[in-house]
């Protein structure tokens, strides 16, 4: 087998599809037993030619089963505004309930929990908390459709309006004090959203009860279909915010409250109340619009909005929740292994990672924080998702997580690159697709509850060395 040299730069072909080779020694991939570590070689591919990417809207989702859910506004210079709410049906956790001889109602409350986290403070938030919010709170027409993608808003009218304008600083950190009807002294409870909800409502959950003297969750989501939350606005002067909040079935305190008295044998009021619940049976849909229009920065209009795949060559982005995808492209990886096995050689890849440099940015960190972590999958047409094999073999080794210190993301795709020289191509719902052609899809990890956003250098980044330009990072072995 032969020697390679250590330095291979002016190799000609590999200088036209714009890439470097030098030895690598410190390697333990896929692959790597074949070939003593002193020829194993490496190859960084980092120009428009051999990497193609760009950014589009993300696609709608369903919000299915989860357990956060966002109502907020967002205005951010780069991605523009966006805009976050969210439809929620209650349960009733007990059957044939009553509210006594000759209940009155006293309050009805929608509280609405935080996320909250031990370990991460901004887990109920994304945003600026010194912005003034306001919510507009509806009683749904019908039914919470949980089929809904994010793009569809509830279908409501100003006759199912509950609550206009409500306006509060969100606080997610912060316990709230407050006192139930019939306390004598406020308490401290876990930070929460508190919205009255007018009396009437209440008068109705009464009638309901007495009309329906066995009743279920069943009947009681038959009457009562739930409330459509929407944020309406934010201080002028402020960036905004987008709170979030736990819809899970473990939660305390996302639930209509419904407070009550009654008239004892001796002339005193007792009071009382009942909760209904957020729970498994609750369905849920989210409704997120995002105006690109209002963003201030021209690469970023020119990708998502006119839709120029050549501004990718300078940076591209990702933003959670139906924002923004980017789509990465590799030409030539076949060609190039083609060449490299002309003389019989068989070419192996140990190991191949594809680097996502973070752009610098002035904006505040405090309020657009970084994704914490992206993910890779095949870039399927018609919603269609499917894992790349290295995501399923390597598992949490896959990547993906921000790292602070070279303020870069890195997946490894070994088994990606490899597929597409060879090239593979994958059957889905009756139909081949060709791994070069599609290229991967890059999301925010968590884009589904998660509206952070992040700016990636490209591979023609201005101002940045090399190893901050978006590239990848080829580790081969050559078998003759």
């Amino acid at each position: 087998m032969k020697k390679i040299s250590k330095y291979l730069f002016g190799f000609f072909l590999l200088s036209l599809l714009g890439i470097t080779i030098s030895c690598k020694k410190e390697l333990s991939e896929v692959g790597n037993e074949l070939q003593p570590p002193e020829e194993l070689l490496e190859v960084k591919f980092q120009t428009p030619e051999t990497i193609q990417a760009f950014s589009l809207p993300d696609d709608p989702f369903l919000l299915g089963s989860s357990t956060s859910a966002i109502a907020g506004y967002l205005k951010d210079d780069v991605f523009g505004t966006s805009k976050a709410g969210f439809s929620l049906n209650f349960s009733q956790p007990s059957n044939n309930i009553t509210f006594g001889n000759n209940p009155r109602v006293e309050e009805v409350v929608l509280s609405l929990q935080y996320r909250r986290s031990t370990t991460d403070k901004y887990t109920g938030y994304y945003g600026d908390t010194l912005s003034n919010l306001s919510y507009n709170v509806y009683r749904l027409p019908e039914a919470v459709d949980n089929k809904n993608l994010t793009d569809v808003e509830p279908k409501v009218t100003p006759q199912d309006l509950l609550v206009n304008n409500f306006v509060f600083s969100p606080r997610p950190n912060d316990s709230v004090a407050f006192k139930k009807p019939g306390d004598s002294e406020e308490k401290k409870y876990i930070p929460q959203v508190r919205i009255k909800l007018p009396n009437s409502l209440g008068e109705d959950f009464l009638k309901y009860i007495a009309e329906n003297p066995t009743n279920t969750t069943e009947s009681f989501q038959e009457f009562f279909k739930g409330v459509y939350v929407e944020a309406t606005g934010i201080d002028n002067d402020k960036q905004g915010v987008l709170p979030r909040f736990d819809i899970s079935s473990k939660n305390l305190y996302t639930k209509i409250e419904f407070y009550y008295s009654n008239t004892n044998s001796t002339g005193d009021r007792v009071y009382g109340s009942y909760s209904f619940i957020s729970s498994a049976k609750s369905y849920r849909s989210a409704f997120y619009k995002h105006i690109p229009s209002d963003s201030k920065n021209t690469n970023f209009k020119d990708q998502i909005i006119n839709g120029n795949k050549d501004a990718g060559r300078k940076q591209i982005y990702v933003q959670g929740i139906s924002g923004v995808k980017s789509v990465v492209k590799f030409s030539g990886l076949r060609e190039w292994a083609n060449d490299m096995q002309k003389d019989g050689a068989v070419l192996a890849i140990n190991s191949a990672n594809i680097v996502f440099p973070q752009k610098a940015e002035s904006s505040d960190e405090d309020i657009y924080r970084t994704t914490s972590k992206l993910f890779l999958s095949f870039n399927l047409p018609n919603g269609l998702f499917l894992n790349i094999p290295d995501r399923d073999i390597l598992g949490d080794s896959f990547g993906g997580s921000f790292d602070e210190k070279t303020k870069a993301y890195k997946f490894n795709i070994s088994r990606y690159v490899q597929g597409v020289i060879e090239g593979e191509k994958t059957l889905l719902n009756g139909e081949y697709f060709d791994w070069e052609e599609i290229g991967l899809k890059l999301q925010n990890n968590y884009y589904t509850t998660d509206p952070s956003r992040v700016i990636i250098n490209g591979v023609d980044a201005d101002g940045v060395e090399p190893d901050q330009k978006m590239h990848l990072e080829i580790i081969y072995t050559l078998i003759k």
